[in-house]
């Protein structure tokens, strides 16, 4: 009843390995657009420890985060627990329940500007400069 609410979500595998348990979170409520409501906090709890695939969840349907049946990269299962809500100027009576669709945005590290456009361009550089 009174349990804490936690958000599952699917981390491309490309990216599990920038997420570790602890990281910070950026939940946003899908109702209620961040820039004019604000949104969550939360942390990463659980990372699953193996992958798996839209093939696998076809025959063992055990998420419920629905998983596109076209997709063929292999995804991890991650529990997000909702720290503090910092929703504001929502209608009256509005409560956080189960199965409210979110974007959670998961913060990895810092970087500047400049080094993400330069991370970008560089391996265009490199690549660009080769003979078939």
């Amino acid at each position: 009843a009174d349990a804490p609410l936690e958000i599952e979500a699917n981390i491309f595998g490309r990216e599990n390995g920038f997420v570790h348990v602890g990281d910070p979170v950026a939940i946003k409520f899908d109702t209620f657009p961040y820039s004019q409501f604000g949104m969550a906090e939360g942390s990463v709890r659980i990372v699953s420890p193996d992958s798996f695939t839209a093939q696998d969840e076809a025959r063992n349907p055990t998420s419920a985060v629905p998983v596109p049946q076209t997709s063929t990269e292999p995804f991890y299962r991650t529990r997000i627990a909702i720290d503090k809500v910092g929703l504001h100027d929502v209608p009256g009576g509005f409560r956080v329940i189960p199965g409210m669709p979110v974007t959670a945005d998961i913060k990895v590290g810092k970087r500047t500007v400049l080094s993400y456009l330069l991370g970008r361009m560089m391996p265009l550089a490199q690549e660009g400069m080769r003979e078939p």
